[in-house]
């Protein structure tokens, strides 16, 4: 598969796919960001309630040991005079130091008769913001290789079926340039060779012409999806019109029809019949081996086409009715033929089979 494809897409998808992921932790991050500074604050005024209430009967040396918080603490007038808190939330304020996260508060203990200036702090904030920051990190590298895993697979399984058509596709202009390049050679080079063997390259002229035409009609018919009218069809007669249509392409191979045709007529679309049988007719040319005998035979509800050359394997019966699929290079052809044998008859309502072995190749088209 072409790198030039998929690269682009992968990386619109995983690009897309890392900013969503990267704006997601980080929101995340940004509301854990807020609990964490909540519990802090909740957690250190909590001890400093706690410390006041013990302050009552004890001495602040004695509370340092029972503490979870570090302490630091001062009595100086001054000191609390020039570092005394706006007392705006909970009595005091909160700032940070550091890792460290601080709550300062004034408080007048009982023991002492004057005000003490308490600095509460504790790393808990920059501990906590450290493992989320970890667990986010983890999180991401995770989710990160799962999306580009996922995006892989997903670009591969979205654009096999299309790159099997670009490949296709890339094979189908090539064969174009081959197939009608090599009449048209035969052509030029017969038109300058003409005198020397009028007959012979006239004969040339025409297979080459008739070759042109026939590929422009598949062409033409398989890009035309204009639905055909409804008329009585004499099948018979069509397939006495159409073998006599491709002697002369027979004949470069040696190659004999044997028909047998039994009187059929029926309601159907003339023009769709008779690229059916068209197709048919020149595979079994085209794939046969020289010096054989075609044998069609006609009855009210089948028609048979059977030669003896190229066998089709088991496994590539079912895909031959593919657009552009080929398994043989060597006969030419665009891979288009069968394909719209099978549109046609599923259109008319028939059903197409074939069977191939070293004794022979068959297709059988039924009518009803």
């Amino acid at each position: 598969m072409s790198r030039r494809y998929i690269l682009p897409v992968f990386a619109l998808y995983v690009i897309t796919s890392f900013v969503f992921l990267i704006l997601f932790s980080a929101l995340y991050y940004k509301e854990q960001e807020e609990e964490i500074y909540k519990i802090a604050r909740h957690g250190l005024v909590s001890a400093s309630l706690d410390l006041e209430r013990k302050l009552r009967f004890a001495d602040i040396e004695e509370l340092e040991n029972e503490l979870e918080f570090a302490v630091a603490y001062s009595t100086d007038p001054h000191e609390i005079a020039a570092h005394k808190p706006k007392m705006h939330k909970f009595r005091g304020e909160f700032y940070e130091e550091g890792v460290r996260f601080h709550f300062k508060f004034v408080t007048n203990p009982m023991f002492s008769g004057r005000e003490m200036l308490v600095d509460l702090s504790t790393d808990l904030v920059a501990r906590s913001l450290g493992d989320l920051e970890l667990k986010l990190a983890i999180i991401d590298i995770v989710m990160a290789s799962i999306i580009a895993l996922i995006a892989y697979f997903i670009v591969q399984l979205s654009y096999r079926p299309l790159l099997n058509q670009i490949k296709a596709l890339n094979n189908f202009i090539t064969d174009t340039t081959h197939e009608i390049n090599t009449p048209l050679s035969v052509i030029l080079m017969s038109v300058e060779m003409f005198e020397h063997d009028p007959k012979k390259y006239l004969e040339n002229i025409k297979i080459s012409a008739h070759t042109l035409s026939t590929l422009y009609s598949d062409l033409a018919q398989n890009l035309s999806a204009e639905p055909g009218a409804k008329k009585p069809v004499n099948i018979s007669n069509l397939i006495e019109e159409r073998v006599r249509y491709f002697d002369l392409p027979a004949s470069k191979k040696n190659l004999k029809f044997e028909t047998r045709l039994s009187p059929v007529s029926i309601i159907s679309d003339e023009n769709k019949i008779k690229k059916i049988v068209d197709n048919i007719i020149s595979n079994a040319v085209k794939y046969s081996n020289k010096n054989e005998t075609i044998a069609i035979t006609l009855t009210p509800a089948v028609l048979t086409v059977r030669n003896r050359g190229v066998v089709i394997k088991k496994e590539n019966l079912k895909k031959i009715y593919e657009k552009f699929t080929r398994f043989d290079t060597q006969n030419g052809g665009f891979g288009i033929g069968l394909s719209l044998v099978k549109r046609y008859c599923d259109e008319l309502g028939f059903e197409i089979s074939a069977k191939s072995s070293e004794e022979a190749t068959e297709f059988t088209v039924k009518f009803a």
